[in-house]
């Protein structure tokens, strides 16, 4: 392909004028020219032109019709909104990643397992597995995990729905966004995917237009927590060390579950959370209250579980309780919400609740459980106790009163 100059002259009214054409040849069966007013502008351009074909033109020669009539249609699909070197870069890097073109549950089997030679505990690996099982069930093992989008991320999160086919909690799908994020956080790390789809986007806000208001925890009356222990001291007594554990000491269900009374010392008035049980695997130490002190007292063990150790005899206990006592809603976290509020309520120190929590900073604490009872409540709550008389302990003696027997 040559590019020629040629020099035209026409009549304009009968006046002639000269111009010149920059001839570049046949294109796609069609020559292709540029007119000039003057000889040195269409030279110059031709000279442009000779480099620039001189250094494509064993390329654009190399390339079949069908190639080049794709990337005409190529160019025209980007509109200049980007480089066909760009649109191609992008595509490579989200259909064909270096890390291979991996199935979605080939992903999840190297991600669990990469789980399991970390010591994920028991009960995170068993939720883990059922959350990633949930995905898979939805997009289907054999999907390809880097074609997955943000659009097919937060579809699936919308449409989650619990057995009953009643939407999940807010709370619910924020967990299975983690689980899936962490998934495809793994995934960029191997070169899986080039992006992950379920990273919210920070500063985003909700399509209705309005920032998201966050709820606060819902804790229950002094009254309906007398009520649960009273239901449980009839019918599951067993119960009541890992009750009164959650009310009055703040433990979480899960640390509960995995307490062994070794680290319950009555005479030190001290609960110990090892870091093999606590949420964030570092140890802490919660006072033991007078009125726990005496609710534990009669169950107290050298050592062995303080509560049932499954999932389904937990659940079993704790919904035979609800029903004895009539209670009929029972919120996320209900005793460890309870414990700081009534807490908060009755020292009036966001540090020393803070601490007994576990919390490193103030800042959730002071959030979300300030102002959530009176001190009158906290009163007849932290006085929640058997009806003990007279009894001898430690050198003292100790006087409670309740209507629990």
């Amino acid at each position: 392909m040559s590019v020629k100059v040629r020099e035209r002259t026409t009549r304009v009214k009968g006046t002639p004028y000269t111009y010149w054409i920059v001839d570049l040849g046949m294109v796609d069966g069609r020559r292709i020219t540029k007119q000039f007013v003057t000889k040195g502008e269409a030279e110059q351009y031709a000279a442009k032109q000779t480099v620039r074909l001189r250094h494509l033109g064993e390329k654009a020669l190399s390339l079949s019709d069908d190639e080049l009539h794709d990337a005409a249609h190529a160019l025209a699909a980007l509109k200049g909104s980007a480089s066909l070197l760009a649109a191609a870069k992008f595509y490579v890097a989200h259909n064909n990643p270096a890390g291979g073109r991996m199935p979605l549950k080939d992903v999840v089997e190297a991600y669990v397992r990469e789980g399991e030679s970390n010591k994920l505990r028991p009960r995170s690996l068993l939720d883990l597995k059922y959350r990633l099982g949930r995905i898979v069930a939805h997009f289907g093992g054999d999907r390809l995990a880097c074609t997955i989008t943000r659009h097919d991320a937060d579809s699936w999160l919308s449409s989650l729905r619990l057995a009953s086919g009643d939407p999940v909690s807010d709370l619910s799908r924020r967990h299975y966004r983690t689980v899936a994020g962490g998934l495809f956080n793994y995934a960029i790390e191997h070169d899986y995917v080039a992006e992950n789809p379920f990273t919210s986007k920070t500063g985003r806000r909700r399509r209705n237009g309005g920032p998201t208001e966050e709820k606060l925890p819902q804790i229950l009356s002094e009254s309906t927590v007398e009520a649960v222990i009273k239901a449980a001291h009839a019918c599951e007594p067993e119960m009541i060390p890992a009750l009164t554990i959650g009310f009055f000491a703040g433990l979480r269900t899960a640390e509960i579950q995995r307490l062994d009374w070794r680290y319950v010392d009555l005479e030190a008035g001290l609960i110990t959370v090892p870091p093999s049980i606590a949420k964030k695997r570092s140890v802490r130490h919660v006072d033991i209250s007078e009125n726990l002190r005496a609710w534990l007292l009669p169950h107290k063990r050298d050592s062995g579980p303080v509560a049932p150790q499954t999932e389904g005899e937990w659940r079993g206990s704790i919904d035979r309780v609800l029903k004895r006592a009539e209670v009929e809603e029972w919120p996320h976290n209900a005793m460890r919400h309870c414990f700081a509020s009534y807490h908060l309520a009755k020292h009036q120190d966001q540090n020393k609740t803070a601490m007994q929590l576990g919390h490193r900073d103030t800042n959730l604490l002071y959030n979300h459980y300030r102002n959530l009872v009176t001190r009158q409540d906290a009163e007849k709550y932290w006085a929640i106790a058997p009806v003990i008389s007279g009894f001898q302990e430690s050198g003292r003696e100790h006087n409670t009163r309740s209507s629990i027997p």
